[in-house]
């Protein structure tokens, strides 16, 4: 009571002389922000035009939210869903201000209790919520809301009300003095929230007390562990303003909620007289940091070795070299222009072969007896393993394939595979890929659905082994070389009587339109519908709306875009009444360049478009009623049975309207139309809704389909695909956007010419031949050099090749191409614009596909952290951009030339040591070795004279003590030399990297390779050609400049497991030797991004978090360190060692370097200078090594229950953590990029609040997601015992007649990173905080300190009283919303800005020509859907009355 006194008048004087700050806006974030506009959020839609969180954050919460199973017998739990969902998106909202205090968010009674009533029988891990919680407050209260009973009549005039009854506060209402009287009458109340003023053994009677009764009433079955409902819930504002009428005004009523919060806080923070309480001391932190740091220190220099490498780098003779950017620009363009210029060719000789070959059997018709059908195996000639193709195929004749859609048996089918066959005899198809080996698919596919293609391979078969469904006639290739541009809307019915099969049709033939459209189409999807009435007389609120973030305008048919309008589709639901006037008033609008007439956020400009053609489609099922739609009012009338209520009566809709504004307004616009039905039988099908639809296509010179059943969708839209091929006077030849190949080649573009019938010039087919993206990455990679990159884009911005995209062969689906600004800038919400704004110019050289050079002196540049979801490092760097267009093309070249790689300075090749340099495939199998014994590859006897002899590089293996581990556990089933280290090359350091990957498992290749290492003395400059057609410049020089560390890292501590590094050039070297996946490249590994992304010499150790070793030596982390190259210097600076030149960048990045080298001191004449990465040089320890290192170091970890430690690198993610010790090895998802946030989001939000985290969001166009949950590894071996090199790496080998099962595909994600600030938290300094009732943690201390030298923090959290609740929604959001990781984007995909306004192709006078085409056009015109109900009643009493008569 002594207490309560105490804090009593400190609150009466804090009360009566200090006025009411101001709250942040965004109180649950702990960043500051405020709310700002989120056009494409998810879940929480309501919050679009104003929110606190972010897309990415909601992505965040609730792509794991913790599941609420709706009970068997409830048929739709959307009531219970949405809310839910109103609840949980508090954190959302613009208005958190006002109904947070002191961190703790304010919900009413109401909204819980009604939560409750929809959701009690739902359940989350087979609890049901009303067995865990006995009403909804108590449900609230355990997700740590504060509960408001507040009646919605008692809130003072004045104040807005929340959808959910949040008490506001007006922050600048001054505080009244007579609020001190009121604070008296508080205290009491609060006091005994707190549980003070009684004993201890009074609260544990009451508490007994209440769990008897609830026992005996049988609820809650659950019982959960105390929860902090006494220091939750406030007392009744109306009751508090009736104890003093005499303050009974506004401003005192906020004010009193302000004050009982805060000394709800102050008392219920104050620990009781008997617990137990821990302390930490700073000096101890300090203390345990500088012990875990002196371990990883001393395993880094003498695990890693890298002091004596970066010596050898230091003292090595490099070559200085001036680098004209723009010439290299210009000669790559060229050198491009040549490449596409050859396919073009060879495209036009197959379909002129195809052409002749079609007139030879018109002249002289046959039918084939039997043919290659790539259906049946039985019928194709000998296949053998290709690795171009990657697949087993025929060189010696083409395999052909018949769409499903085609009625067998045909003639006019069997005529088109006739003559397709004659090019098989003409030999034009080995032709072409004798004059050109980058060519891969070559084809023909005619207007009847046959598909044929060399080479010949066997068709690849779904789970159950009937071959795939493949129909070239909506192939991207085949539409874009056969129509024009054109504009195109898709009008939606999304009433809700398309729900089930028609709606399903209906997005099914809306995403077949939308993928049919090349790039140079124009498209937009509206979906109609109307509010209406339901049964009880609630109104339902729909209206038509444009299913895009842009709402006025037409897209562009890119990929980005069509993914977006795909994610829309499928998370939409018909409902509502229909209004097919007002979505097709939208359509002509938007076909028009007119503001929809919707949304009011129409920009002042004109909408971009083609103008060539401006085509319609629409989609109803003709319904002009529905039982669940009603209109007018329902009513309540007494009977002699009572109380009856009479519905509103159903809603009909009448047409007319509709009918007469398409006839007087369509003009130059055609509609398709097609009815949609649930029938999917043709003769049975009641045809009723054929009015709506039929006259709508008729009135605009278009046709009219009857959708009746799940027949193909080419035959089913075949007038609108026949009108659009024959209406436009076609180019002849196209290249397609890149698509993945539907035969496993990964990213392709295709080149496309028409086949003409040579007597009527009628289309007959299309030639098409492919070309594989790795092909044209690789001629980019031979291109750069230093940190300079290259990139591919068209002339509207689109990326296609770029280093944050994803390399062409490790794509799943059909990629999005984004902006080149996504990429290059930062789209600023403040500035509603791209910075920064000196990348403008460069953009507007690819529209207009112009050459030049801009500078950009502040230019963005990107190194990711990890992996793609672990997100990257943004830093500024002076750079030049290049751009060249390609000519006669529609891409366009471009480099990216930093200002330290204008004069490139690299080593030259050190002598030839007497030391050999052992490649990795040197530790194949017994089997695989006595083969290449018997070629006479590799000598088997012990003679080890005169090794430097070219005639013996081919060492022995006996040379390199190779041993086969079997059951070990740290080398598990693998062939390793530990006496010996081996070298790996990334295939992009040959200079022809598909070449290398398609002969890995050819000895003789990798044995040329090791000979020319040995044996070469060649300084090659920069660009010049690869000798002996091998390597990328600099690959030589660095094999020989690493292996000197070999016997540097055979002292490394007994608890490494693997010593290794790897170079900017794709180089690895490891000991113990040991054979890797051939894809292997060091620069892809996360710990080689993440010392890489850091680059900074005063963070001399960087450790990884824990992750899964690649060569099966389980749950690993690795220690690494880079080395260093000095540059040119760039500044004028003065330095003595590299610390002088922090200053200059904020980050390190430069070093002290003179002519002579590095300056450590007493070095003259030096200055800061322009440092990049040569080489990451790191060690691997397993996770229990770590683990015990920190326990032995950090008493604190291991002393008391109530203590816990974290190690977290400098993103936030966990390096140490109890639970990881605990996770099995296979269970990846447990450990690996595990953020502090999912652990302790406090330590987290407690990080951001003090500035040493910062975050960053980027999007990942190119993301992975799956299908399914995670799941464990069952295996965590590395390269298994007796398997060759093809069989361990190449997956084709023993794909076997079944396909795998892969649940991963092609996403995009938004990636949430947190980077560490520079000496925000300075080493020897401690960080203190403390937590006190979160939704997870009643409270908490804490004290964060950086690891000296490191990337690492040591964080110790004590006397931790954690919450406990089955159903933890509340906990899940605090924590995940400052989660950092890649989380699938949910509500369209498709940038927030406007596009720029640009000219149409009519005024460009790019449309093609349009041919006068007059459509038959037909249909039911007796089908009105549904008579009057009198008409019906009539109908059926005639009926009936005739059958009497009879």
């Amino acid at each position: 009571m002594q207490q309560l006194m105490s804090v009593a008048l400190v609150l009466v004087a804090f009360v009566a002389h200090a006025p009411v700050i101001t709250a942040q806006q965004c109180p649950f974030f702990p960043d500051g922000r405020q709310p700002q506009r989120q056009p494409t959020l998810g879940n929480c839609t309501h919050y679009i035009e104003s929110a606190c969180c972010t897309r990415a954050e909601v992505s965040s919460v609730f792509a794991e939210l913790p599941r609420l199973k709706a009970p068997k017998n409830k048929k739709d739990p959307s009531e219970c869903y949405a809310e839910m969902n109103n609840l949980l998106c508090y954190f959302c909202s613009p208005a958190q201000s006002d109904f947070y205090r002191e961190g703790v968010p304010v919900v009413c009674e109401r909204m819980c209790n009604r939560v409750y009533r929809r959701c009690k029988r739902f359940s989350v891990n087979g609890v049901k919520m009303e067995d865990a919680y006995s009403s909804g407050t108590k449900f609230c209260e355990a997700q740590g809301f504060i509960v408001d009973s507040t009646p919605l009549a008692d809130v003072p005039r004045g104040v807005p009300v929340y959808s959910t009854c949040h008490i506001y506060l007006d922050a600048a209402s001054a505080v009244h003095p007579s609020i001190m009287l009121l604070a008296a009458v508080l205290l009491v109340s609060i006091g005994n929230a707190c549980g003070l003023g009684s004993s201890s053994e009074s609260n544990d009677e009451a508490d007994k007390a209440a769990e008897s009764k609830r026992t005996r009433q049988g609820t809650p079955k659950y019982t959960p562990a105390p929860t902090r409902a006494p220091t939750r819930s406030l007392p009744s504002a109306a009751s508090t303003a009736r104890a003093s009428a005499s303050i009974n005004t506004t401003s005192i009523m906020r004010a009193s909620v302000a004050v009982a919060v805060l000394a709800l806080a102050v008392l219920c923070s104050v620990p009781s007289a008997t617990a137990q309480t821990d302390t930490v001391d700073d000096a101890d932190m300090v203390a345990w940091a500088a012990g875990v740091a002196q371990q990883l220190h001393t395993m880094r220099s003498q695990g890693t070795a890298a002091n004596h490498l970066q010596n050898t780098i230091d003292t090595a003779n490099y070559t200085k070299e001036t680098i004209d950017a723009g010439a290299r620009a210009r000669m790559v363009a060229d050198r491009l222009s040549d490449f596409f210029t050859r396919k073009e060719a060879l495209a036009r000789n197959l379909a002129a072969a195809a052409a002749d070959a079609y007139m030879r059997h018109k002249q002289n018709p046959v039918i084939l007896e039997q043919y290659a059908n790539v259906d049946l195996p039985e019928s194709l000639p000998d296949l053998t393993f290709s690795p171009f193709y990657k697949t087993n195929v025929s060189f010696a004749q083409s395999g052909t394939k018949v769409a499903i859609d085609e009625p067998q048996p045909s003639q006019a089918v069997d005529s088109d595979i006739a003559w397709t066959a004659g090019l098989d005899g003409d030999g034009v198809f080995t032709r072409n890929m004798q004059n050109d080996s980058d060519i891969r698919w070559q084809y023909v596919g005619t207007e009847r659905g046959v598909f044929r293609q060399f080479p010949a391979r066997l068709w690849d078969t779904n789970f159950i082994g009937f071959p795939l469904d493949f129909d070239p006639r909506f192939r991207p290739w085949y539409l874009a070389t056969l129509s024009g541009p054109k504009d195109i809307v898709i009008v939606l019915d999304c009433s809700r009587s398309m729900r089930g099969d028609k709606w399903n049709d209906a997005v099914a033939m809306t995403k077949f339109l939308v993928n049919s459209l090349s790039r140079d189409d124009r498209y937009n999807v509206v979906c109609f519908s109307s509010s209406h009435k339901d049964y009880n007389d609630n109104f339902v609120y729909r209206r038509t709306e444009v299913l895009s973030c842009r709402k006025h305008e037409l897209l562009r048919g890119t990929s980005s875009n069509k993914e977006d309008t795909f994610t829309r589709l499928d998370g939409y639901t018909p409902a509502g009444g229909t209004d097919p006037l007002t979505g097709i008033q939208v359509g002509f609008r938007l076909l028009r360049g007119e503001c929809n007439g919707l949304d009011t956020d129409c920009p002042m400009r004109d909408p971009p478009r083609t103008d060539c053609q401006r085509l319609m489609v629409f989609l109803s099922d003709g319904k002009d009623r529905d039982n669940e739609v009603r209109c007018g009012r329902g009513r309540y009338y007494y009977t002699r049975n009572g109380r009856q209520y009479d519905p509103p009566p159903l809603c009909q809709f009448k047409w007319d309207d509709t009918f007469d504004y398409v006839r007087n307004n369509a003009g130059d616009i055609r509609i398709f139309s097609f009815g949609l039905s649930t029938s999917r039988n043709p003769v049975s099908s009641p045809r009723d809704g054929d009015e709506l639809p039929g006259t709508v296509a008729c009135s605009a010179k278009g046709t009219y389909t009857y959708v009746y059943s799940d027949r193909g969708l080419y035959q089913t839209m075949g007038d609108y695909f026949d009108y659009i091929t024959r209406s436009t006077d076609i180019a002849g030849l196209a290249w397609s956007a890149p698509y993945i190949d539907a035969l496993g080649l990964g990213l392709l573009m295709t080149v496309s010419v028409p086949v003409l019938d040579p007597d009527t010039n009628d289309v007959v087919a299309v030639a098409g031949i492919d070309v594989s993206l790795e092909t044209i990455e690789d001629l980019l990679m031979e291109e750069q050099w230093g940190e300079v990159y290259g990139f591919l884009v068209d002339d509207t911005g689109d990326t296609v090749l770029h280093p944050q995209l994803r390399p062409a062969a490790d794509l799943r689906d059909d990629p999005v191409f984004p902006d080149i600004r996504e990429l290059e800038q930062t789209y600023d919400l403040d500035q509603q614009r791209f910075v920064p704004v000196e990348f403008d110019p460069v953009r507007e050289l690819f529209a207009k596909k112009k050459n030049g050079s801009v500078f950009v002196p502040n230019a963005q540049r990107v190194i990711p952290q990890g992996d793609r979801q672990a997100g990257v490092n943004i830093y500024t760097e002076p750079t030049t951009y290049y751009v060249q267009p390609i000519p006669d093309s529609e891409l366009l070249f471009g480099f990216a030339v930093p200002l330290k790689d204008v004069e490139f300075e690299f080593p030259g090749i050190p002598p030839v040591s007497r030391e050999y340099y052992q490649h990795h495939m040197r530790l194949y199998d017994q089997t695989y070795r006595t083969q290449l014994a018997d070629r006479g590859l590799i000598i088997t006897t012990s003679d080890t004279t005169n090794i430097t002899a070219p005639s013996h590089y081919a060492a022995k293996y006996q040379q390199l003590s190779v041993e086969f581990t079997g059951n070990d556990p740290v080398y598990p089933s693998l062939y390793i030399s530990r006496e010996h280290a081996t070298f790996k090359l990334a295939a992009e350091s040959y200079c022809d990297s598909v070449k290398y990957i398609n002969h890995i498992n050819d000895p003789e290749y990798f044995d040329n390779t090791e000979l020319f290492i040995h044996t070469t003395d060649t300084n090659n400059t920069v660009f010049e050609d690869c000798p002996a057609g091998f390597f990328e410049m600099g690959v030589v020089a660095d094999v020989r400049l690493v292996q000197g560390i070999e016997d540097e890292w055979k002292g490394a501590p007994s608890d490494v497991i693997w010593s290794y590094v790897g170079t900017t050039t794709g180089v690895s070297l490891f000991l113990p030797g040991h054979r890797l996946p051939h894809r292997y490249d060091p620069r892809t590994r996360p710990w080689y991004h993440q010392a890489y992304s850091l680059q900074n010499r005063a963070v001399p150790t960087i450790v990884t978090s824990p992750y899964l070793d690649v060569s099966g030596s389980g749950k690993i982390i690795t220690i690494a360190t880079t080395v260093f190259q000095s540059k040119a210097n760039i500044t004028q600076k003065a330095c003595t060692t590299y610390l002088d030149c922090c200053e200059v960048d904020g980050d390190c990045r430069l070093s002290c370097y003179n002519v002579d080298g590095p300056c450590l001191g007493s070095q003259v004449g030096c200055t800061c200078s322009a440092d990049s990465i040569h080489s990451v040089a790191a060690v691997d320890v397993t996770y229990e090594t770590f683990h015990q290192i920190v326990e032995d170091a950090v008493p604190a970890c291991t002393q008391s229950s109530t203590t816990r430690c974290f190690v977290i690198d400098s993103g936030g993610l966990l390096v140490y953590d109890a639970e990881i010790a605990d996770a099995l090895d296979g269970s990846t998802r447990s450990y690996e990029r595990i953020s502090v946030a999912r652990r302790d989001g406090s330590v987290m939000r407690h990080l951001v609040a003090e500035g040493v985290l910062t975050r960053d969001d980027y999007v990942d166009y190119q993301g992975e997601c799956s299908s399914t949950r995670p799941f464990d590894r069952l295996s965590v071996k590395g390269l298994r015992e007796g398997l060759p090199p093809r069989d361990a790496d190449v997956y084709d080998k023993f794909r076997g007649p079944q396909p795998r099962h892969d649940f991963l595909y092609t996403c995009v994600n938004d990636v949430i990173a947190y980077t560490a600030v520079r000496d925000a938290l300075p080493v020897g300094t401690v960080s203190s905080g403390s937590t006190q009732a979160n939704p997870c943690l009643q409270s908490q201390d804490m004290k964060i300190t950086p690891i000296p030298n490191t990337n690492l923090y040591l964080v110790v959290a004590y006397n931790r009283r954690e919450e406990s609740t089955p159903m933890p929604f509340n906990c899940h959001i605090f924590n995940r919303a400052v989660d950092s990781g890649a989380f699938q984007i949910v509500n369209g995909t498709c940038a927030a800005a406007m596009t720029e306004e640009e000219p149409t192709l009519r005024e460009q006078e790019m449309c093609p020509a349009l041919y006068p085409v007059t459509l038959e056009c037909s249909f039911n015109a007796a089908s009105h859907t549904t008579p009057p109900p009198l008409v019906l009643f009539s109908s059926l009493l005639v009926a009936v009355l005739f059958l009497l008569c009879n």
